[in-house]
């Protein structure tokens, strides 16, 4: 039996709405849980708490939650740009130079993470 594409066909807007529903409440949830501009505890405790939201990259069976889990670590770890204590945060375009603060994901072989936050 074959499974139809998940976003293709006249059923495809209803298969995708649980997922985007789970994306937004995590990325709110994570957003939450960050409770700053900033992620606590540096670039480490970001990296090592999306190692543990990802798990095993490839498992033999697929965990249920690991998108939530995913997303929500992504958007807890992520700096917030918009914020105004962020140097050039506030929504500003421009203005001397300087850019609000980002954060940079990769994901290394071996399934390792380096996290780092970079202010430009």
């Amino acid at each position: 039996m074959s499974t139809p594409s998940l976003a293709s066909g006249p059923e495809g807007p209803d298969a995708l709405r649980p997922l985007l529903d789970t994306v937004l409440g995590a990325l709110a949830d994570g957003t939450r849980a960050r409770g700053g501009p900033l992620p606590a505890g540096g670039p480490d405790a970001v990296a090592e708490r999306v190692r543990a939201a990802v798990g095993d990259v490839l498992p033999r069976h697929g965990d249920p939650d690991a998108l939530r889990a995913l997303v929500h670590a992504l958007a807890e770890g992520s700096a917030d740009p918009a914020d105004p204590r962020l140097p050039g945060g506030g929504g500003r375009r421009g203005g001397r130079g300087r850019k609000g603060a980002r954060v940079k994901l990769t994901i290394l072989g071996g399934g390792g993470f380096r996290v780092p936050l970079v202010y430009g």
